[in-house]
């Protein structure tokens, strides 16, 4: 399995979910993320404030600033 795993210290602001075009998406839209670690074909394994973990796009994530 191609997967780069990242370190854990990431604060949860790092990343927004941005997605909101079908129900599943939308749930998860402006949620704060952080990136557990880069799978293939451009998807990463996020993981919320909640502690739920999802497969997306990395197209889906926006790197919050500040």
């Amino acid at each position: 399995m191609n997967m780069r795993r990242l370190e854990y210290d990431q604060p949860w602001q790092s990343y927004v979910y941005r997605l909101g075009n079908n129900p599943k998406r939308i749930e998860l839209k402006g949620r704060r993320c952080r990136v557990v670690c880069h799978l293939a074909k451009n998807s990463a394994l996020v993981e919320f404030e909640t502690g739920q973990r999802e497969v997306v796009s990395r197209n889906a994530l926006k790197r919050r600033e500040g």
